[in-house]
């Protein structure tokens, strides 16, 4: 369990001494703790659910590769129930209070959803400081679930550590696919939300190295995918969201080269990059870094359309690209990539040949 310890000033500032963090806002880690102390408080009030999105790579991955600041989770408990329980947590923790965001909650969204904000007192703050709690209300639809202890690097704890479900990091990338189809079941462009656009690309990048499953993230993509073609009564098909991924890619790899429609979502992603930033743990997600991340993820959702489970080899400075071209007219603009980002026309070229469009 977490001890009061971990809520405290001392521990934050220490921890922030961590490789990787020195430059990070304290009250950021303050609020990625806090979220980790939130999902700790729902699994002692037995509340069942399914703990999934960003904030759940943390335990998945066992890594520290982005700050996220949100519960997602999914559960079929009935409202009155929920709040009850919600209820109990402030009054059994150190939260100060719940509030439930009423113009997207339960009636007043399209979605079986709700969204419930839990504010705490914050050392490094004087704002007003909240964890957001996003509640999906449905059934279980991942393929794998474990159950893992909420016990990592960022909290200090002690026996017993409580346990929550949460996919697997197969099912998970699959249900991440989805999220990153702007055009279709993901974040939308023209909305303000170009940084959760690049965080979905960021998680399924890091988490293709981790699946070795491809047909469960398959099936759970699938799943998703026609969860919420049916939420947003799109008349597509799951194809029509991976060729979205795949499209999606093209538009980053272009860049300015993209003609006015194009440019313009193109802007979004790269305003989505400056604010993306602040988010990243120990390293950098510039546009290279997403060219390739693309790239690769534009290989893999193609491997997906064609049923084709076997391993992708990821890029490694021993494979030689320089006896390799593309042919094809249409793609041959990614052969600049060859000199300025090897591992993205690697991908590229793995992806095309996947779809036979080389030549």
């Amino acid at each position: 369990m977490i001890k009061s310890e971990t809520l405290g000033e001392d521990w934050i500032m220490g921890f922030r001494k961590k490789p990787g963090l020195q430059k990070s806002d304290p009250a950021v880690i303050e609020k990625m703790i806090y979220a980790l102390y939130l999902l700790e408080n729902l699994a002692k009030q037995k509340l069942d659910f399914i703990f999934k999105g960003g904030t759940s790579l943390i335990l998945i991955t066992k890594e520290s590769n982005r700050f996220s600041v949100d519960i997602d989770i999914c559960s079929t408990v009935n409202r009155n129930k929920l709040e009850i329980l919600l209820a109990n947590v402030i009054q059994q923790s150190e939260f100060n209070s719940v509030e439930l965001d009423k113009h997207r909650s339960y009636e007043n969204t399209k979605i079986p959803k709700a969204h419930y904000s839990f504010s705490y007192q914050s050392h490094f703050n004087t704002n007003a400081n909240y964890i957001l709690l996003d509640i999906l209300f449905q059934d279980n639809i991942y393929p794998e679930i474990n159950k893992l202890e909420i016990n990592t690097e960022w909290l200090i704890t002690e026996e017993p550590f409580l346990k929550v479900a949460t996919p697997s990091a197969n099912s998970i990338l699959g249900d991440k696919f989805t999220a990153f189809a702007p055009n279709t079941t993901g974040v939308p462009y023209r909305k303000g939300k170009e940084l959760e656009i690049v965080k979905q690309l960021f998680d399924i990048s890091m988490l293709i190295n981790e699946a070795d499953d491809y047909k469960i993230v398959d099936t759970s993509f699938l799943r998703v995918a026609i969860m919420e073609i049916g939420y947003r009564k799109l008349s597509i098909t799951s194809f029509d969201v991976l060729n979205d991924i795949f499209n999606t890619a093209l538009l980053i790899a272009k860049r300015e080269k993209n003609k006015r429609g194009g440019l313009e979502k193109f802007n979004e992603i790269r305003t989505g990059l400056l604010k993306i930033q602040g988010f990243i743990i120990g390293s950098a997600f510039r546009i290279e870094k997403a060219i390739e991340a693309s790239a690769k993820s534009a290989w893999f959702a193609m491997k997906l359309k064609n049923k084709n489970y076997s391993p992708i080899e990821l890029y490694n400075p021993k494979i030689d690209v320089a006896k390799i071209y593309i042919e094809n007219k249409d793609y041959q603009f990614l052969n600049k990539l060859k000199k300025a980002n090897k591992p993205a026309f690697y991908y590229w070229y793995k992806c095309l040949e996947e779809i036979g469009e080389l030549k």
